[in-house]
């Protein structure tokens, strides 16, 4: 992940808190998840057989690991440079709305499927303070350390 990008894990809605490593193996999506993806990124590079991968891997992206065919986990990145930003996150609260899915933070706070949730986790993140201030990003790494952001 890039300093500019946002990561967020996509799990279904119904899966317990905390969520474990392979969600979707225990809530399968519908059957045309794949489709619904490729509608809203096109299919990208990965470095692994059983990684699927739609969008560039240093802009908006959606990854989804499986296991003997079937979706385990599923993840996407934000590219908060990007200056079409809004029109890719619409069409990602209208994929979690398809798949009945919620977006988790790396925190493991879950977000309602909504613009408003996704726009104020977006706001408050690292990748945000960077793409706002990198200078002043970079100075307050340093003097407060990683663990700050």
């Amino acid at each position: 992940m890039a300093t500019w990008q946002c990561d967020f894990e996509v799990v279904p809605s119904q899966s317990p808190t905390p969520t474990s490593d392979d969600p979707w193996l225990q809530f399968p999506p519908a059957p045309a998840w794949e489709e619904w993806i490729t509608a809203v990124l096109d299919p990208g590079p990965t470095w692994h057989r059983d990684l699927r991968g739609w969008g560039p891997q240093d802009g908006n992206r959606i990854e989804a690991w499986l296991d003997a065919g079937r979706l385990a986990s599923l993840r996407t990145r934000l590219d908060l440079r990007d200056p079409d930003l809004q029109t890719f996150v619409l069409r990602l609260v209208s994929l979690l709305g398809r798949l009945d899915a919620v977006l988790e933070t790396h925190y493991g706070t879950r977000l309602p499927t909504s613009l408003r949730a996704l726009t104020e986790a977006i706001e408050g993140s690292p990748a945000f303070r960077f793409v706002k201030d990198p200078d002043a990003f970079l100075r307050r790494l340093r003097v407060a350390g990683p663990d700050d952001m």
